[in-house]
């Protein structure tokens, strides 16, 4: 279950910019981009959000470990 959390904060700003930028179409009938709009800009956060979202997955892949060898260890 955090896996799934961990990936769709990572993925927040691809999924509100794109989600915008449709909105933004739907509304003024205009194509949407980078130049016209601020949802255009904000994948661009992305950049820094699937780094640390890929940091968190493997720090809480390792956590995982060292608690399941720590309990597997304590049971023997």
């Amino acid at each position: 279950m955090v896996y799934v959390v961990i990936l769709i904060v990572a993925m927040i700003p691809v999924i509100v910019g794109f989600g915008g930028m449709y909105l933004q179409e739907i509304i003024t009938g205009r194509r949407a981009h980078e130049g016209n709009g601020i949802f255009g800009a904000v994948p661009w956060l992305a950049l820094i959000t699937f780094p640390l979202g890929l940091g968190f997955l493997v720090f809480w892949t390792i956590i995982l470990v060292k608690s399941n060898l720590a309990f597997l260890k304590k049971r023997k």
